[in-house]
C-alpha cells in the first residue's frame, strides 16, 4: 500500500467564477522559444531552443543582436534543445549567468549545465568563449529533457532533470537514486566548479547521489520558486493519463519522492520495483487527460498590476490550452479551472516587479499575463489657464524610476478639463499626461486601483512644436498665426494659447510668462 505524505491537504476545493486571465501581445519574430527570464533588471532574456538568448524590454522592444548564441555546441531536434536560463543572484556584480542545453557527442545524447560571463564592456553581449561547463550526464533518449534551471531562495542553483525518455521510464530513473534523471538537482555553484551543499539529502548515502535533492520526477519541464515565500511549485508532465502539480513548503527538508513510475499522479502504474514499503509526496494538483496532455508548470503571481491574482499560482496545459490558478487557504488547497487561455504554451516567466509573461512556442511570441476583469476606468481633469474644448492628449504610465512604458492611452480632454482613461491597468506606475500644445506634467508615483482618480493641475500652454520646452521655436510659430482668428483657414489652435478664437496679444502676454519653462520627463529620459 502506497504511504501518503500530504503536506498541506491533497483534494482541492474548487472556486467558480472570480478570474478572468488573458494574454497580451507583447513580442513576436522568435524561433521556438523555450523560456523567458529577468536578469534582476528591466531586461527579459528569451530562449530560443535552437540555442541562441535574446533581449527584450517589458515595453516590446527588441535587442537585435542575440546576448548568446551557442547553437553550434546545441542539438536542439524534437525535445532537446536549449532548454533553461538562470542568472546569478549577484549577477549584477559577478555578471554570472546558467543554462542547461542538449549535445551530442560520439553519437550519444548528453545534457550540459554550463556557467557563462557577460561580455564586460557590453552588458547586452554575453562572452561565448567563458563556458565552464560544471555537470554532463548521458541522456539515453531524445525526450523528457526537463530543462530548467533557477536559483532558489537560499542561493543554490536547482536543475530540472527527466527520466531519460522513452515511455514509462524502461529502466526506473525515476526510482533509482544513483542516476541524475528523473530528479531536481541542487548544487553550490558559488565554487568552481560547483560543490555539494551540506543539507543535500542524500550526502555520504551510498545508495543516493549528493547532487539529488528530489526524485520520483517524470518530465519536470517547469518549476518555480514563490518570489515571497520561497515555495516550491513542480509542474511534471505525466505518461498516459494525469498531469500534477508537486509541492514543497519553503525550509522543508529534501528527499521528497514524487512517486514516478510507481504512480502516474495519484494512480498507480505499473511497475515491478514498487512495494508496500515505498512513501511519497502526492501532488497538490492533478488532472486527466480530458483535459489535456502536457502540464505547462507556471509561476506563482507577485506583481503589482493585478492584485486579484496576487499569490496565485497559475499553470497550463499545452494542449488544450486550458489554465487553472491553484492557492491555498487555511492549509486547505484551493483551485479554479478558467477554460481556454491559448494552446502551446510552453513557459511563464516574470519580470523584476513581478509582472507575468507567457512564451508561445507555435508562433514564437511573447505575451503579457493579464487579468481582463481587472480592466478599469480612471476619471481625469486637468486645470486649464482657460477653457480650451476637445484638446488631444496622451497619458504615459511608466515602471516606476525608468523609460519602460506599460501602458498609453490616447484621451479627448472637454473644456471643463475632464476625461476619462479607459482599459488603464492596476498597480504602481509614473504617471505623466501630454496635451498637444501644452508642457508634459507629471502626477509622479500613483498606485492605480478601481477608485484612482487623476487631477493634473495648471498644466501650461504654449509647446507649439512638441519638444517638451517653451522658447523661441515657439515663439516664431505664434507670431506665424498672430491676428489669425478661427475663421481663417491658417488659424494655428495651439497658437491661441487662452483659447478665445483669436491669436493676439493676450497669447503672447500668456507665452511671455512661462518662456524658458521646460515640461517633466520620465527618470533616466
Amino acid at each position: 500500500m502506497k504511504k501518503m505524505l500530504i503536506l498541506l491537504g491533497f483534494l482541492p476545493s474548487l472556486a467558480f467564477g472570480q478570474y478572468d486571465i488573458d494574454l497580451e501581445l507583447l513580442a513576436g519574430g522568435y524561433n521556438q522559444p523555450t523560456e523567458i527570464v529577468n536578469s534582476g533588471d528591466s531586461r527579459l532574456f528569451v530562449v530560443e531552443k535552437s540555442g541562441k538568448i535574446k533581449i527584450l524590454y517589458t515595453d516590446g522592444v527588441q535587442e537585435s543582436t542575440p546576448f548568446l548564441d551557442i547553437t553550434s555546441n546545441v542539438n536542439s531536434g524534437g525535445e532537446k534543445g536549449l532548454l533553461g536560463l538562470a542568472f546569478a543572484p549577484d549577477y549584477s556584480t559577478s555578471g554570472k549567468f546558467y543554462v542547461n542545453y542538449t549535445f551530442t557527442a560520439n553519437d550519444s545524447l548528453f545534457t550540459r549545465i554550463s556557467r557563462f560571463s557577460v561580455d564586460l564592456d557590453n552588458e547586452n553581449l554575453a562572452n561565448a568563449d567563458s563556458e565552464e561547463s560544471l555537470l554532463e550526464f548521458y541522456q539515453p533518449f531524445g525526450n523528457h529533457n526537463g530543462g530548467q534551471v533557477e536559483f532558489g531562495p537560499d542561493g543554490y542553483l536547482y536543475i530540472a532533470t527527466g527520466d531519460g525518455g522513452s515511455g514509462g521510464d524502461p529502466f526506473n530513473n525515476g526510482q533509482n537514486k544513483m542516476t541524475f534523471l528523473g530528479k531536481l538537482l541542487r548544487i553550490n555553484v558559488s565554487t568552481t566548479p560547483y560543490s555539494i551543499p551540506s543539507d543535500n539529502p542524500f550526502v555520504n548515502d551510498d545508495f543516493g547521489l549528493n547532487e539529488i535533492w528530489a526524485y520520483g520526477l517524470r518530465n519536470p519541464w517547469k518549476f518555480a520558486f514563490d518570489a515571497e515565500t520561497g515555495d516550491l511549485y513542480i509542474g511534471d508532465v505525466g505518461q498516459s493519463a494525469i498531469e500534477e502539480v508537486d509541492f514543497q513548503p519553503a525550509g522543508a527538508p529534501g528527499g521528497a519522492n514524487y512517486g514516478w513510475r510507481c504512480y502516474e499522479g495519484t494512480q498507480p502504474y505499473q511497475s515491478p520495483q514498487c512495494n508496500d514499503s515505498i512513501v511519497v509526496t502526492d501532488p497538490v494538483f492533478e488532472y486527466s487527460h480530458s483535459d489535456g496532455c502536457s502540464i505547462t508548470g507556471g509561476r506563482v503571481y507577485r506583481g503589482n498590476a493585478f492584485p486579484n491574482l496576487v499569490g496565485k499560482y497559475i499553470l497550463t496545459d499545452f494542449c488544450s490550452g486550458n489554465y487553472w490558478l491553484l492557492w491555498q487557504e487555511d492549509g486547505v488547497w484551493q483551485s479554479f479551472e478558467g477554460g481556454l487561455l491559448s494552446t502551446q504554451i510552453v513557459a511563464f516567466g516574470e519580470d523584476m516587479w513581478g509582472e507575468m509573461y507567457a512564451v508561445k512556442t507555435s508562433n514564437g511570441t511573447i505575451h503579457k499575463v493579464i487579468d481582463a476583469s481587472a480592466e478599469i476606468e480612471i476619471d481625469a481633469s486637468v486645470t486649464w489657464l482657460s477653457a480650451c474644448a476637445n484638446r488631444a492628449a496622451v497619458v504615459n504610465f511608466y515602471q516606476p524610476a525608468t523609460t519602460l512604458l506599460a501602458y498609453q492611452y490616447d484621451a479627448i480632454i472637454d473644456s471643463l478639463g475632464q476625461f476619462q482613461i479607459i482599459g488603464a491597468p492596476l498597480g504602481v506606475f509614473d504617471v505623466f499626461l501630454k496635451v498637444n500644445g501644452y508642457l508634459t506634467k507629471t502626477l509622479g508615483i500613483q498606485t492605480v486601483t478601481a477608485n484612482t482618480e487623476f487631477s493634473f493641475l495648471a498644466i501650461i500652454p504654449g509647446d507649439l512644436n512638441g519638444d517638451n520646452l517653451i522658447n523661441i521655436n515657439d515663439l516664431s510659430l505664434i507670431n506665424l498665426s498672430f491676428a489669425k482668428t478661427s475663421e481663417d483657414e491658417d488659424y494655428n489652435l495651439l497658437a491661441d494659447l487662452n483659447c478665445d478664437g483669436s491669436v493676439n496679444i493676450l497669447d503672447i502676454s500668456l507665452f511671455g510668462a512661462s518662456f524658458g519653462v521646460a515640461g517633466d520627463n520620465p527618470p533616466l529620459d
